[in-house]
């Protein structure tokens, strides 16, 4: 039964990780910025640059996703 358990939790958090790494990937292959889609189109670019700092999309790609 332990190692029922075992192996259960172990595809469970393999199935989070991987569903949370393709969701990752998939909202950077979305054309435009993030900070704009939060702010609307009438959005300052000092309000842009907030938000992208705020949100860590100033940041590389690989610090993001940890």
């Amino acid at each position: 039964m332990g190692t029922f358990l075992a192996r259960r939790l172990l595809q469970m958090l393999l199935q989070v990780f991987v569903a949370a790494t393709v969701i990752f990937f998939l909202v950077r292959l979305v054309p435009g910025n993030p900070a704009v889609a939060v702010l609307g189109d009438n959005a300052t670019e000092d309000q842009i640059q907030r938000i992208t700092a705020q949100m860590g999309l100033d940041k590389p790609v690989w610090n993001q996703y940890l």
